[in-house]
């Protein structure tokens, strides 16, 4: 670039790394221009490939261009109470060192060890997913590879190695695309004088850009024979397993960290009786009803009501006025799977529960929520100090379940999460692998969440775009229900079949049947090669600044 148009070398960094990280947060809701996913990281490459950063404290310029990055994206989180602008700075801050970490590690590998920076750089931001995947419970939300999930054909790579793979791939992508149009001197390009550079300058055009022709042909390759094969087995499905038609609830109730009064709990119950009266009355073949999270919390209705419930729920019944409003209206007919924070008979404890009732009113099992959204579901020491957790927009930390169970109707298995345990992949798959080990296959995975914290923002997408992901990894049809949306019908193959409306209420009639498709690469492998790009890229880090 001629020295009159070129930004001053002091902040080149920032600029370079905040034009890809504005691309890529174009990419993804709520403007959701997918398609820049492919190519928003190549400023970042043309980084890895300098001899040196320019300006002062570079890794500094880049750790500020992800914090704006992660403070946009996360923009929501503020929302449901005043302290969480706190959490909102933090956990902005904690995800903007994911930058400089993988410009670091991908420098390494590009100048020690002369690896072609297009793979050093896919294999240091796969690995940087996987840790912050893992760390400090996990933040897997908003991977590289979520972008692209409302293209079906895109994503089917998931089930090899997760969405880790697309990752891979799409960074991959970028950095050949980086290496072809790396910014070249036009007047030397020209010049007779050096036909040999030209000739050079022409092959390392023409080699990265034919292998990332290459990554696209597989990738769409794959997906496409992906789909036809779900299609295939999907023709003769009806004829050789039951079909269970499930009604999804949703309800649209925006929701603050408050303590509600009893009339505001009655007044949520009423909400949710209505819209499943209306789905009864609508269809006459329905076998189970979903409510989303917290829509079913019957142990605040009254100060000494904690001790009624705990009792009801030991005898494996609802009794009391609730019962009685609800069979009247005939939705205690039929199976439900509803959310609720409920204390725990034996241990007293308060848990964040899917509540398994059968036809009559009849608690058949709870499944306790295993993974906790940190300070919003607990906070750290709180459970050591009480104190602590009072101070919380909660007021109490909840305790973590031990253990994943499933349910079964008309030979059916369903798997149920809690919230955001979807965004947590390795969870997930190690839910689907200890069902099938101690309680038989899962067929399909429900997930009960409550959105409404986040007032029809762009977390909806969010969080709808890893439940896409989990269908995909795991093979199974995957049945969402959200309070405010996005309650959705996923298929095996991640395909949205029905999607509920955003920030509005929405009934969702799903037919769903027993999973014929096998176990997927991913729930052998797990997460095996991010873990080693994970691990590795630590190590070289941790050997470097030695």
């Amino acid at each position: 670039m001629p020295p009159s148009f070129a930004p001053p070398a002091e902040v080149r960094t920032f600029l370079l790394a905040g034009l890809s990280m504005t691309l890529l947060w174009f990419a993804f809701p709520p403007i959701g221009a997918w398609w820049l996913g492919w190519f928003a990281l190549v400023p970042l490459v043309w980084l890895v490939d300098l001899d040196r950063l320019p300006g002062r404290r570079p890794y500094w310029q880049l750790g500020f261009a992800g914090l704006g990055y992660w403070l946009a994206t996360f923009y929501f989180i503020p929302f449901p109470h005043p302290v969480l602008w706190l959490g909102w700075l933090a956990v902005s801050l904690y995800l903007a060192v994911y930058l400089p970490f993988s410009i670091g590690v991908a420098r390494i590998m590009r100048h020690r060890f002369q690896i072609p920076s297009w793979l050093c750089f896919a294999i240091a931001t796969t690995g940087a997913e996987w840790v912050r995947s893992h760390f400090a419970t996990g933040m897997a939300m908003v991977c590289l590879s979520h972008s692209q999930f409302r293209q079906p054909i895109l994503i089917q790579v998931a089930d090899l190695s997760g969405g880790y793979t697309l990752t891979f791939l799409m960074v991959a992508f970028s950095g050949l695309i980086a290496t072809a149009f790396r910014p070249v001197s036009v007047a030397q390009f020209a010049s007779s004088a050096f036909p040999n550079k030209r000739d050079k300058l022409i092959w390392r055009t023409a080699a990265p850009t034919l292998m990332a022709v290459a990554i696209l042909i597989f990738v769409v390759g794959y997906g496409t024979m992906q789909l036809s094969h779900y299609d295939r087995l999907g023709l003769t499905s009806d004829e050789e397993f039951p079909t269970v038609n499930v009604a999804i609830i949703q309800g649209s109730l925006d929701k603050v960290f408050v303590a509600p009064t009893e009339e505001e709990i009655i007044q949520d119950l009423d909400h949710y009786r209505e819209l499943t009266q209306e789905a009864l009355q609508r269809w006459d073949d329905l076998h189970l009803i979903l409510w989303p999270e917290s829509s079913f919390s019957l142990y605040d209705l009254t100060s000494d009501f904690d001790q009624q419930f705990t009792a009801d729920l030991a005898q494996s019944d609802i009794q009391g006025f609730w019962r009685d409003v609800m069979m009247e209206s005939g939705a205690f007919e039929t199976a439900m799977v509803v959310g609720g924070t409920t204390l725990d008979p034996e241990t007293e404890r308060f848990f964040n529960a899917a509540i398994w009732i059968g036809p009559g009113g009849r608690v058949v099992d709870r499944y306790y929520k295993n993974h906790r959204v940190l300070f919003g579901e607990y906070v750290p020491l709180g459970d050591q100090f009480p104190a602590i957790a009072a101070m919380t927009p909660l007021g109490r930390n909840l305790s973590p379940g031990r253990e994943f169970k499933s349910f079964s109707i008309g030979g059916v298995h369903f798997a149920p999460s809690v919230c955001f345990e979807t965004t947590v992949p390795h969870l997930m798959r190690r839910m689907v692998n200890d069902l099938a080990d101690r309680e038989g296959e899962p067929d399909v995975l429900v997930n009960l969440t409550n959105d409404g914290w986040f007032f029809g923002t762009s977390c909806l997408d969010l969080h709808l775009a890893c439940n896409v992901f989990r269908a995909v990894e795991l093979r199974k049809h995957h049945l969402v229900c959200a309070n405010t949306g996005f309650s959705a019908d996923i298929d095996a193959v991640g395909r949205l079949l029905q999607i509920g409306p955003r920030r509005d209420t929405g009934i969702i009639r799903a037919a769903v049947t027993k999973s014929n498709w096998g176990t997927s690469p991913y729930r052998k492998l797990g997460d095996t090669i991010p873990a080693l790009f994970g691990w590795g890229s630590l190590f070289l880090l941790f050997a470097a600044a030695r």
